[in-house]
């Protein structure tokens, strides 16, 4: 049957996108939902029936419900959206599905200098302070760091970092992302790119850092 995709005005993928979610988050760690991102990416928008028929065509067939749940749990995150019409010679019609970004960067959050509360984050958190101060110790005869200022200054710092690295992300050109997205690159190869991203965010911002690391020095 003929049909036409009448699409929603101003519906259009960013080049990337930062979505913060938990560790056990099925998006994470199942590959059905990497498929669906997948499938919607790179032969989007679809239908109900053309999502069906690309899991059947991967010989893992789902139901419809199935489907649902998946389309509801990426919308939720703010990675998939409903993004206009299929409607067909007899002027019925389906919704159509979209990616919201071409690119996600999924964070689990693990980073002891957070400010969150866990016991145990804080105390993997002061256990890497200590030990940070004493490498850096080697760089300031004479002077002793104070602990508890440099942890501030990395919470801190770590603040400023995050926010910048999830701005940066999201407003990366489509041809930078396409370069990402196309290099032969292995996951650490990935972590590695927003480390160095995190840093020089950081750096650009806070270019006075040393002195800041110099005012948590006291005398011995």
């Amino acid at each position: 049957m003929k049909y036409h995709d009448a699409i929603t005005p101003g519906y259009s993928p960013k080049a990337m996108k930062h979505i913060p979610t938990e560790r056990n988050d099925p998006i994470v760690f199942d590959s059905n939902y990497l498929f669906l991102r997948r499938i919607l990416n790179h032969k989007g928008p679809l239908t109900i029936s053309n999502i069906l028929e690309e899991y059947r065509e991967d010989k893992n067939e789902k139901s419809i419900k199935t489907i649902y749940r998946y389309l509801g749990k990426l919308t939720v995150k703010d990675m998939v959206t409903k993004c206009g019409k299929r409607v067909y010679e007899n002027n019925k019609s389906d919704t159509l599905y979209g990616v919201t970004a071409k690119f996600f960067l999924i964070g689990v959050e693990t980073n002891p200098f957070t400010d969150i509360e866990d016991k145990g984050m804080i105390k993997i958190r002061k256990t890497l302070v200590d030990f940070i101060s004493n490498v850096l110790q080697n760089n300031f005869a004479g002077k002793q760091i104070d602990v508890e200022c440099l942890e501030k200054k990395i919470m801190e710092w770590y603040a400023i970092s995050n926010s910048e690295l999830i701005k940066n992300i999201e407003t990366a050109t489509e041809e930078a992302i396409n370069k990402v997205m196309t290099a032969e690159m292995t996951g650490d190869s990935g972590r590695f790119l927003m480390d160095v991203v995190f840093w020089l965010g950081l750096i650009i911002k806070r270019p006075a850092l040393i002195e800041e690391i110099r005012g948590c020095l006291k005398d011995i």
